[in-house]
């Protein structure tokens, strides 16, 4: 007759129960930390947020002196639009390979959207440059809106890529650059 248990030494016995009751223990520990990290962090939040107001608010919550927004001075859409402002503000030294004249800072009285067809809010005509290199000024063109290779020139003396359709014709000898040294 055969048995049906193999009889366990008791030196392996001991040791690998003794080991899945610390596993055991320690696996309903975690919730505790975790709960205890959480409540930690929100404490933390707390304190910095209070830490934040108290900067600006005294204790009755009353505005602290210079902080009241209703005695700061306030500035209206023409005055913010007056100012430059943006990523081209901020240096004098234009982004390397990038060609073209300097545009002026936003027209306080110029209305949004009040732009020709054909001309980027940046104020360039669309259809010739390399975008995001060369910027041919809408300013170049004549107040009849046309626009003349010798404008061009004065802007990219050796001629400006075709970027699109040449609705101005410049480009004569059809080899996508505007004004080149083969164009009339």
């Amino acid at each position: 007759m055969k048995q049906p248990f193999k009889s366990v030494r008791p030196s392996v016995l001991l040791p690998s129960l003794l080991i899945t009751i610390l596993a055991s223990v320690l696996l309903l520990q975690l919730p505790a930390f975790s709960a205890g990290s959480a409540s930690k962090q929100s404490q933390d939040a707390r304190a910095y947020r209070q830490q934040l107001q108290s900067q600006v608010e005294s204790a009755d919550g009353t505005p602290r002196e210079g902080r009241n927004p209703a005695t700061q001075k306030q500035s209206g859409l023409m005055a913010a639009a007056s100012v430059p402002a943006g990523a081209g503000s901020r240096t004098d030294r234009p982004a390397a390979g990038v060609q073209g004249t300097v545009r002026g800072s936003a027209d306080a009285h110029a209305g949004h959207n009040q732009r020709p067809e054909g001309v980027t809010s940046a104020g360039c005509l669309v259809d010739y440059g390399k975008p995001g290199e060369q910027c041919v000024s809408a300013d170049l063109m004549s107040s009849q809106g046309t626009l003349s290779c010798a404008a061009v020139r004065k802007q990219f003396d050796s001629g400006v890529k075709v970027s699109g359709t040449d609705r101005f014709r410049l480009d004569t000898n059809s080899d996508k650059i505007a004004c080149g040294r083969g164009d009339r």
